[in-house]
């Protein structure tokens, strides 16, 4: 009998520990944007995906062979394909490189900005309000080497980070920087648009195991109700 209730605490104690434990999302983001699970010392990341590895029978005398006769089937279908492309894109930098240059600097700022907001938005989406938010980091300085050009694109990156700032207070739990480590800057002496965002979304295992039960709570009522309405 002892001995049985020893197990059964130990087990108790370890289900504790596991409903204890912190489950975290990490992301990052400077030249582009990378999220990872956290558990304990154990990362996982989620986005980008990894490339899955190569199959080893690719690099046999065969599968090279085969793999060669391919890649010039691919290479015969899109030649002319790949040579209209490159005529227009050879027309479009000539006509205004410049521009496009800009255009493509001013995209990917915003682009980050936004894919964070959409990363924060599922993360809320699907694990509910109970998800705590640390705001490690949320700069963006704004410099385009052109007076002008960065006053428009200050205004541009403010929205977009407005945009995520508002996602953020919608979470009960949120910790903001302080603001030496939060906020748009314009830099008009600058000549270059850096991005430095990290956040932390955590939970508990217990939290995480309430939320789907509620899911799976609703979803089966709908499912229940709907098919006895209809």
């Amino acid at each position: 009998m002892k001995i049985f209730l020893i197990i059964l605490y130990a087990l108790l104690f370890l289900l504790l520990c596991v409903f204890l434990t912190k489950v975290s999302f990490r992301i990052k983001a400077s030249s582009d944007v990378t999220m990872t699970l956290e558990v304990l010392f154990l990362k996982f990341p989620i986005f980008p995906k990894k490339e899955s590895r190569p199959n080893a029978r690719r690099f046999t005398k065969k599968g090279l062979e085969r793999q060669i006769l391919k890649e010039r089937k691919k290479a015969d279908k899109q030649k002319r394909k790949k040579a209209d492309k490159a005529a227009k894109k050879d027309a479009k930098k000539q006509a205004a490189p410049k521009k496009g240059a800009e255009k493509k600097q001013k995209m990917s700022v915003i682009e980050i900005i936004e894919l964070v907001t959409l990363l924060v938005r599922k993360l809320l989406n699907h694990l509910s309000r109970r998800l705590k938010i640390d705001v490690k980091r949320l700069n963006v300085t704004v410099a385009t080497g052109d007076a002008a050009s960065t006053a428009i694109l200050y205004g541009a990156v403010s929205a977009a980070a407005a945009g995520l700032t508002e996602l953020l207070y919608t979470a009960a739990k949120t910790k903001l920087p302080d603001e030496k480590n939060g906020g748009v800057f314009a830099d008009f002496t600058g000549n270059k648009t850096t991005v430095d965002i990290e956040l932390v979304l955590s939970m508990r295992v217990y939290n995480a195991f309430i939320t789907l039960v509620s899911l799976a709570y609703h979803y089966l009522k709908k499912q229940f109700f709907g098919n006895m309405k209809g």
